[in-house]
């Protein structure tokens, strides 16, 4: 029962459209079925009044001149004469396009008059994730590469309310309601203005030149790395082109070696005798000790992490999950 209610509800509402559409062919397509949608909802709840309504734009469709002028044309046209032979091929794509055309305006007429079909869902996709994605790692990109100022942040946000103080106090001044006080408060919001304003413009500057300075000492080190080769072991040690913290083979290159030597000497077998592995005994307070003997202080964070495979899913990363 619901089924066959809904049904001819549908059809109802689908008469109720193209009579009101009919009744007013001055109106633009897309405006006529707005307004027959608008009218639709106000009269759906009595079905007898929404069928008067039908009559009522049937018989206005009928008793108008334009349906008298449809027919008089189609009867006046005359009739083309039947060409026979092939058609060419030009005639062909034309007929297929033609087609083509005529079943998208059916669908768009079908789509237009059902009642729950929603323009904006369907001729706008919804925005999918990885676009989403993009955008959202194109803004970090771009958050990251600007450089934080907190000094220059500082001074804008300060002029920023002076601005405002500024903006307020000539508004009473132009209403002619401003105090000797607050006069002389403007002029010292004028003076502060300017002063602020150098200050923000200094800084800026001086955040291009020092820019400017670490690139030329960049290129000059570089270029001397270049020339001396013996040179350039030392001032990569005080001067790293890359940004980050080195890691720890740059200080202590031998340091998987010396690990080795000191896990053979304190170690034992494997509880698996096949095996070739060697257990070690010693802790990590342990082994950080007899690293340090050796003459390389490392931290004991730096050493445990070190100590941990690459790759968790890998044959040695699984023993340590």
């Amino acid at each position: 029962m619901p089924a066959r209610k809904t049904t001819a509800r549908y059809s109802l509402y689908r008469t109720f459209v193209d009579a009101y559409m009919k009744a007013h062919p001055e109106k633009t397509r897309s405006i006529s079925h707005s307004d027959a949608q608008a009218e639709w909802n106000q009269l759906k709840t009595n079905e007898k009044i929404v069928q008067e309504k039908i009559d009522t734009y049937l018989e206005k469709y009928h008793s108008s001149s334009t349906s008298g002028l449809h027919i008089n044309k189609d009867e006046n046209e005359p009739k083309k004469k039947k060409i026979r032979g092939r058609k060419k091929k030009c005639e062909t794509t034309n007929e297929n396009e033609n087609n083509s055309r005529g079943t998208k305006r059916r669908k768009k007429r079908e789509e237009s008059s059902d009642p729950d079909f929603d323009p904006d869902s369907s001729s706008v996709p919804p925005p999918s994730s990885s676009s989403k994605s993009e955008k959202i790692r194109t803004a970090a990109e771009i958050l990251a590469k600007k450089s934080k100022a907190p000094a220059q942040d500082k001074v804008s946000k300060e002029l920023h309310e002076i601005n405002e103080r500024i903006i307020q106090l000539v508004q009473v001044k132009n209403m002619g309601m401003a105090t000797n006080e607050q006069e002389k408060q403007l002029k010292k919001l004028l003076v502060e203005q300017k002063k602020k304003s150098n200050d923000l413009k200094r800084l800026k500057a001086e955040q291009a030149a020092k820019k400017r300075y670490r690139e030329i000492k960049k290129r000059k080190i570089e270029a001397l790395c270049e020339k001396n080769p013996e040179l350039a072991a030392e001032l990569n040690k005080i001067y790293r082109p890359v940004i980050g913290r080195p890691p720890i083979e740059e200080e202590c290159p031998d340091l998987l070696q010396i690990i080795e030597e000191i896990a053979k000497v304190g170690g034992a077998a494997d509880d698996n005798r096949r095996s070739q592995t060697i257990r070690p005994c010693l802790t990590l307070d342990d082994l950080r000790e007899k690293i340090k003997e050796r003459g390389y202080d490392i931290k004991r964070s730096t050493l445990y992490y070190r100590l941990l495979p690459h790759r968790v899913n890998s044959v040695d990363g699984k023993h340590d999950v």
